[in-house]
């Protein structure tokens, strides 16, 4: 609402008592400045006691003699309902009023009211004039309110060398809107050359005023280290001080710096409590987090249904991470029942958003036909806007989907380009499929060495379909010396590493090996009985299945009775090892 005007008059008098006394008698007699004056005592309870009613009166009569001052009091009144009843288009008649008179403050009000339409139809253009007026008489909010008006172009062009003049003619008069402002016009290189040391220097001149808005913009610098040296320190204390105005997100980015430990000793419920904060205040990122730390009891007592709660609040105002979450749980059932196809309608919310997980997701159930009709057409549409935005995991399952031909013709050019593109980005799986690609030849030159190498790059991460296949390149000499113990390692190494009992290839290997030994490999029948038991167990019907039992069959038939137990005996020990980590990985969220 309009702001009430300031008074000096009262600074002649040693009391407000003695002011009040010389006012009246003034008042009295009609002069328009008294009554103004006595009006703003009786407002305030200076010297007399206060009483609105009176306070009004009074300004009425200053008012009705076309006295500007009292007229924008009257009008304030009005808006807030002090002393009259609150009447926003009454009030507005009398800051119109004095505005026609050129005071100003009722210019700049005016704009105000127009801009917001509040007791005036809304009229941007209309706003703009009243801001400008007020602004060439050197009003600061007017100077900054225009300069906004040309930022965004509302009510005229946009306009950023405009804005910038005006909002430089608002901070040189100190007004801290107009500091902030001319600070994020440096910062973000809007009509003028970016300059972050000098967008730090206006924020720092706003902040210090107390404007909790520049206080975060300059918590943003020194967190990301933009026009002064990176201090996750000081970001902190600068976002405590915006936080503590009640700023939503620096009240959440204060909780974030709690929850990592970013310039302050890391505290989970400390983090809790500034989530809550900006959650309460309806804040949509500060709700996704506080979800998250009650999805993984970190600062409050786990709770997942408390976590749908929060993800919920958040996605019903379109935050897509938080709409992104939310189908993953209906999609797992955690926290809320198991429902696939709510699970589609929360990732296709974020999908439609750009949000490229929930794409990639998206794409994965209409694949496998999870709470939506299966189409591969629409799934390739899916995997394909992740891409588009180098979402690795996207770009390798186009890979896959142009390889087997799956809602798009077989392509295995295209196929290993989409691996390609995942593989540069590190994907160890995406790197695997392209040295098979060298490997065979598919989709692009055969090349051993190249194949090898990407067989390394997805080794170095631990990938053990890769330590298998490199496994096979040295067993056959492709693309390296053939070396059989070296492969007879790896293939161990493959099975060995396996948490979960899905390598049964590469345990038929390694038992096979182990049982047959050679150069370099020292034979172990009880450890090859092991490996090959395994297999067979963890493999499915097919070529390995097949393998693997007819190497099985041949160990039984060398080993001894206690080989064979010693062997079975082995084998319980590594299946209780994939239970327990089996577990372990159902009770991980």
């Amino acid at each position: 609402p309009p702001r009430s005007t300031l008074f000096p008059y009262t600074t002649l008098f040693r009391s407000d008592a003695q002011a009040a006394q010389w006012f009246q008698k003034a008042a009295d007699q009609g002069f328009a400045p008294a009554q103004t004056a006595l009006g703003f005592l009786f407002a305030n309870g200076r010297g007399v006691a206060q009483d609105e009613t009176a306070a009004a009166s009074w300004y009425r009569k200053a008012a009705d003699q076309g006295f500007g001052l009292a007229q924008i009091q009257l009008g304030s009144m009005y808006f807030t309902g002090r002393g009259v009843p609150k009447d926003e288009t009454e009030g507005a008649h009398w800051v119109t009023k004095a505005a026609e008179q050129g005071n100003a403050d009722a210019q700049e009000d005016l704009g105000w009211m127009y801009l917001h339409g509040r007791g005036v139809s809304q009229d941007d253009a209309t706003a703009v004039e009243w801001y400008r007026k007020a602004a060439e008489q050197g009003n600061p909010w007017a100077q900054n309110n225009l300069g906004w008006m040309y930022q965004e172009g509302t009510g005229i062009g946009k306009d950023y060398s405009q804005a910038l003049i005006w909002y430089r003619k608002s901070a040189e008069q100190g007004n801290f809107r107009g500091q902030n402002n001319l600070g994020r016009m440096y910062n973000n290189g809007w009509g003028v050359p970016e300059d972050d040391v000098e967008a730090v220097l206006w924020y720092r001149k706003s902040a210090e005023q107390g404007n909790s808005h520049a206080q975060h913009n300059l918590a943003l610098m020194y967190s990301n280290g933009l026009g002064v040296t990176k201090d996750l320190a000081e970001a902190a204390t600068w976002y405590r001080k915006a936080a503590d105005q009640g700023l939503a997100y620096s009240q959440n980015d204060l909780g974030w710096a709690y929850e990592n430990g970013f310039g302050v000793t890391q505290d989970y419920k400390e983090a809790a409590a500034w989530f809550r904060k900006a959650a309460e205040q309806g804040y949509a990122t500060a709700q996704g987090n506080l979800g998250s730390l009650y999805g993984r009891g970190l600062g409050v007592p786990k709770d997942e249904t408390e976590a749908v709660t929060w993800y919920r609040k958040a996605a019903d105002q379109g935050s897509a991470a938080s709409e992104l979450t939310l189908g993953n749980m209906y999609f797992y059932g955690v926290g809320i029942a198991k429902d696939q196809a709510e699970a589609a309608n929360w990732y296709r919310k974020a999908a439609d958003q750009g949000y490229a997980q929930a794409q990639r997701n998206l794409a994965l159930i209409f694949s496998n036909g999870l709470g939506v009709t299966k189409d591969q057409t629409e799934a390739l549409n899916w995997f394909r806007k992740a891409a588009d935005q180098d979402d690795a995991l996207a770009e390798y399952n186009l890979g896959v989907f142009y390889q087997l031909g799956k809602g798009v013709s077989q392509d295995n050019a295209q196929s290993s380009q989409w691996y390609r593109k995942a593989a540069e980005q590190g994907l160890a799986t995406a790197q695997v499929s392209l040295g098979i690609s060298y490997l065979q030849g598919r989709g692009v030159a055969k090349d051993y060495d190249e194949s090898v190498r990407w067989f390394r790059k997805a080794v170095d991460q631990h990938d053990l379909n890769a330590i298998e296949d490199l496994g096979d390149s040295y067993r056959m000499g492709y693309g390296v010396p053939q070396d059989f113990a070296e492969a007879i390692k790896l293939y161990c190494a493959a099975a060995d590493g396996d948490t979960t009992g899905s390598m049964s290839s590469a345990m038929n290997k390694c038992g096979y090996g182990l049982m047959v030994g050679g150069p370099g490999v020292t034979p172990s029948l009880v450890e090859g009985l092991k490996w090959s038991i395994l297999a067979v167990e963890r493999s499915a019907p097919g070529e390995v299945h097949d393998r693997s039992t007819v190497n099985l069959q041949r160990a039984l038939a060398q080993a001894t009775p206690q080989q064979i137990e010693d062997a079975r005996q082995r084998a319980e020990t590594t299946r209780a090892k994939w239970k327990a980590n089996s577990g372990a990985s159902s009770n991980t969220n």
